[in-house]
């Protein structure tokens, strides 16, 4: 089995990159930051990297290239895209947003993985699809009282609701051919984790891989916050 995890080199995604290995894939690593994924590899977590940065110019050739990359070993079936690559701002308030910081999280969140999906999809069988989204892409949570949005940026909230979409219109399109699952990992104690925060990124690797295999419906919004996997409004 083969899985391609973006954002590799993260917190969360080295433990994705972890857990895919103790499940039996082979895996292609892909990130921004070329000298982590070589120590990836080191480590004995990663078969393949490739550097890759939704922010660089020339995305569409950049994609081209990371095909190419692929084919030129031989693959013609990807049992699982994960991804992970993800930002946000530190901006809370309407007023401190900026257009640019805005497009970037769009680039990253939303547009730089449905293109990786259509090339995958295009030129490969394609079998799951993990988005990593967030509950604060939630629009129903975002519009309840009693949750809290305190110290959550516009770019983040907006960029993952997007995210959230794109994965309902590919079941929706695709379905009869791959699977396209949202996914909250809940908070965790790495990376972009929240304040507060108690779940390792360990922990919600496992149970991610445990909902890739129960095969559950794709037009639910996976939260893994919790050691029983719950359901998060869209």
């Amino acid at each position: 089995m083969r899985a391609i995890i973006t954002g590799a080199t993260g917190g969360y995604g080295s433990a994705l990159c972890r857990q895919a290995k103790l499940s039996g894939y082979d895996v292609v690593a892909v990130s921004k930051s070329p000298d982590k994924l070589q120590s990836l590899v080191q480590c004995g977590l990663a078969d393949e990297v490739f550097a890759l940065d939704y922010l660089a110019e020339g995305l569409d050739a950049n994609l081209t290239n990371f095909e190419s990359f692929l084919q030129g070993r031989g693959l013609t079936k990807i049992d699982l895209l994960i991804n992970n690559a993800g930002i946000g701002s530190k901006q809370h308030s309407l007023f401190d947003e900026s257009a640019d910081e805005l497009r970037r999280a769009f680039e990253v969140n939303c547009i730089g993985p449905g293109q990786l999906i259509r090339r995958m999809a295009a030129s490969f069988s394609l079998a799951t699809v993990v988005n990593i989204s967030s509950r604060r892409g939630s629009v129903a949570q975002n519009a309840d009282e009693q949750v809290s949005k305190l110290g959550c940026s516009y770019t983040y909230r907006i960029s993952k609701s997007a995210l959230n979409m794109l994965s309902l219109c590919i079941a929706d399109e695709l379905g009869d051919r791959l699977l396209s699952y949202t996914v909250h990992p809940g908070r965790l104690r790495s990376g972009i984790g929240v304040q507060g925060a108690e779940l390792s990124a360990d922990d919600s690797a496992v149970r991610l891989f445990q909902l890739i295999a129960a095969r559950p419906d794709p037009s639910l919004f996976y939260s893994l916050e919790h050691e029983q996997v719950q359901t998060l409004p869209w």
